[in-house]
């Protein structure tokens, strides 16, 4: 992030348990001491549980839930989305609907992972609010 120094803003992905408050700690001294603010940073995650004490550590950081497929409509998946500011699904199950629901919720929509122009237009039109890509140069 130093090399960066604030020109950018930056997803993590937490990647394992207890690495929630371990990175909650380091934003906070990024945002307190550097060139940064919590509107330059994005968290997300599979593991919803580490994500959402991420989330409470710093709830003015976006964080968002990772979900391997569409999640299903479920007492425990409705209460975890309520907590977050985005979710993220594969691009290949990605549907106008679950977008629509996702936006009515105030949610923003992300999809992974988008490797082609065709991909790329096709989640534009299904107004989506976020892409991860191997390749950025190529859409």
């Amino acid at each position: 992030m130093d090399f960066v120094d604030g020109r950018v803003k930056i997803l993590v992905e937490l990647k394992g348990t207890d690495t929630a408050a371990p990175l909650a700690e380091v934003l906070k001294k990024y945002i307190a001491k550097k060139n940064w603010n919590s509107q330059d940073f994005l968290v997300a995650s599979f593991n919803h549980n580490e994500l959402l004490k991420f989330k409470r550590l710093r709830p003015q950081i976006k964080a968002g839930l990772i979900f391997r497929n569409i999640p299903k409509e479920n007492k425990d998946v409705e209460e975890k989305i309520k907590q977050v500011d985005y979710v993220v699904i594969p691009y290949k199950f990605v549907t106008a609907e679950f977008v629509d629901r996702m936006h009515k919720k105030g949610l923003y929509v992300g999809v992974y992972t988008v490797n082609t122009k065709v991909e790329y237009d096709c989640a534009r039109r299904l107004n989506i609010d976020i892409v991860a890509t191997d390749y950025p140069d190529k859409i």
